[in-house]
């Protein structure tokens, strides 16, 4: 008895394993961006996000995604906080970032816009960790504003 309780304990585990495959994450729109400080050249960020989980619930962690106004590199996104994705959703979450500008002065107007809420030509494109219980797998995006 105590070895097909052993057998059936090791089998649950391998069902359950087997339903953590990790489907796509989806970065379904940018909805709004929200300037929250500026100071050494770091811009802090709250972006406003849609993103649909078709899997049980994710954590995002660990982004860098480029941040561009335009044709222009602002600089790198790196996330602050990681999100919690509720489990097969298609929900809006935000994202703390902090963003160390590249070059100031050739980014100057484009900052300017930024702060002035105009984000009609932002971008994001780099990467993220999505992390379940048994798996983590590293998603591509590039998404532009709206």
């Amino acid at each position: 008895m105590r070895y097909l309780n052993c057998g059936l304990f090791f089998l649950a585990i391998a069902f359950s394993l087997a339903g953590c495959q990790f489907e796509d994450v989806e970065l379904v729109a940018i909805k709004d961006v929200t300037y929250k400080e500026f100071k050494n050249r770091v811009l802090q960020l709250d972006i406003e996000t849609t993103i649909k989980n078709p899997n049980r619930s994710v954590n995002l962690q660990d982004a860098h995604l480029d941040l561009w106004y335009g044709d222009k590199k602002m600089g790198t996104a790196i996330q602050t906080e990681p999100v919690k994705l509720n489990a097969k959703s298609t929900e809006t979450y935000i994202w703390h970032v902090s963003v160390q500008l590249e070059d100031l002065q050739d980014n100057l107007n484009a900052l300017f816009r930024l702060l002035m809420n105009d984000s009609s030509k932002l971008r994001l494109s780099g990467t993220v960790d999505a992390k379940m219980l048994f798996g983590r797998k590293t998603f591509t995006i590039d998404k532009q504003f709206p």
